[in-house]
C-alpha cells in the first residue's frame, strides 16, 4: 500500500508509544513486527531532520536569551505560558539582541530553513508500505480514534 513518509512517521510514533505498554501477544506482535518493517526508512528520515551543530548552538543561544529577559514570577523565576517564555518589560531588548544573534547565525538559519523545506517535500513522497496486518478481534478492547484512524489510514487493520 502506498501511503505518504508523513503517515509513516506519524505511524512511528504511535507504536514507540503503544511499545510502552503491556498487551496481548498477538498485538504485541503485530507492533513489534511493523516497527520492524519501518526502521530503515525512520531511521533515514530521522537523521535528516537532525539539525547542524551550528543551528544548534544558535538555537540553544536563542532559548537562553529568551529564558534570561524573560518576565519572573515573584520567587524569580521565568514565567512560562503555552510552552513559551513570557517577554513584555524586556520585549524591545530582546528583540534587538535577537536580530543580532540572527544575524550572527545567518547561515546556519539559512541552512536549516532549506533543510527544514526539503525534509517537507520528502515527508510529502509516497512510500511503498507492506506492513504486518491485523484484523479488530486482535486489537486491544480500548483504543482511540486517532490510533485506528492511523492503523486504517496505513492499511495495517483488516476489518
Amino acid at each position: 500500500m502506498k501511503i505518504k513518509k508523513q503517515e509513516l512517521v506519524e505511524l512511528w510514533k504511535a507504536l514507540q508509544q503503544l511499545s510502552k505498554q503491556v498487551y496481548p501477544v498477538k498485538f504485541s506482535y503485530f507492533i513489534s513486527k511493523n516497527k520492524s518493517v519501518m526502521k530503515d526508512e525512520i531511521d533515514i528520515l530521522t537523521e535528516l531532520s537532525k539539525a547542524s551543530e551550528s543551528f544548534m548552538a544558535y538555537d540553544n543561544k536563542r532559548s537562553h536569551l529568551a529564558q534570561s529577559m524573560a518576565d519572573k514570577d515573584a520567587e524569580g523565576n521565568p514565567i512560562i505560558e503555552n510552552n513559551a517564555y513570557v517577554l513584555i518589560e524586556n520585549k524591545d531588548d530582546f528583540n534587538k539582541q535577537l536580530e543580532n544573534l540572527k544575524s550572527s547565525f545567518k547561515s546556519a538559519i539559512e541552512k536549516q530553513t532549506q533543510k527544514v523545506e526539503e525534509l517537507n517535500v520528502i515527508l510529502q513522497e509516497e512510500y511503498e508500505f507492506e506492513g504486518f496486518k491485523t484484523t479488530l478481534e486482535f486489537l486491544p478492547d480500548e483504543i482511540t480514534p486517532e490510533l485506528m484512524d492511523i492503523f486504517l489510514k496505513t492499511g495495517l487493520v483488516e476489518e
